[in-house]
């Protein structure tokens, strides 16, 4: 699973403290984008540009 986030965005810092206090580090990804940048990745995942984004291994995005 790959978790895009910034790390200025209370909700992302939320979703990657809770991946780390369920011991979920190293099946997630940590990507850190730039938001409002046309060639971020993250837009091919999410196209609002909104973090945190989770792509899942199944290609579910949340």
């Amino acid at each position: 699973m790959k978790l895009f986030y910034t790390p200025n965005s209370p909700y992302a810092r939320i979703a990657r403290v809770t991946a780390l206090e369920l011991n979920l580090g190293d099946r997630i990804e940590m990507q850190k984008v730039t938001v409002r940048d046309p060639n971020s990745d993250l837009l091919h995942y999410n196209p609002t540009g909104k973090v945190p984004t989770l792509a899942t291994d199944d290609g579910f995005i949340l």
